[in-house]
């Protein structure tokens, strides 16, 4: 076979070898039950990765992700939903990683236990939904801390207020 110059047949070479490269990985995934739901859940997340390795990489996090929230979904008695949502292709580590800063090994112990003065009746519970202190859930992002602190002075300030009433 002859080419009219170097650079087409360098262009057919690196085609060609693209195509063999990728053909196993391709193969071995296309029987994949789960890949047209992980194929729509990236379209339906914008999610495009950098090479075929990550994307293999991304594709059995969302496999394992997807095989948790099914047995969970069995499970009689949740209090809670679990479901497939922008998260799904990242492993636990990662997520508390980027959105929970999360740090290994980093648990600090309280010395002493906090203690309210001059408490002497304290309810078995508390729904704290209907008092107000509850938001429903929102996409925190990557600063989870901000919206914990508004939430936590929101329960103080309930608490004081009932506290301040009783006595």
């Amino acid at each position: 076979m002859a080419f009219p110059n170097r650079y087409s047949a360098t262009l057919l070479f690196v085609l060609l070898f693209g195509l063999l490269k990728r053909a196993p990985i391709s193969i071995a995934v296309a029987g994949d039950p789960l890949l047209p739901a992980f194929e729509k859940w990236m379209n339906d997340y914008g999610r495009v990765y950098g090479s075929v390795t990550e994307k293999l990489q991304r594709f059995q996090v969302f496999k394992d992700n997807f095989q948790f929230i099914e047995s969970m979904k069995s499970q009689p008695g949740l209090t809670y939903t679990v479901g497939l949502n922008k998260f799904a292709d990242l492993t636990n580590k990662e997520f508390l990683q980027r959105y929970a800063n999360y740090k290994t090994g980093s648990v600090s112990k309280v010395s002493t236990p906090f203690m309210y003065a001059n408490l002497t009746s304290v309810p078995t519970s508390i729904d704290w939904r209907t008092l107000g202190a509850v938001t429903p859930i929102k996409d925190q992002g990557n600063c989870g801390k901000l919206k914990m602190t508004v939430n936590s002075i929101g329960v103080f300030v309930i608490f004081t207020m009932n506290y301040q009433s009783a006595v």
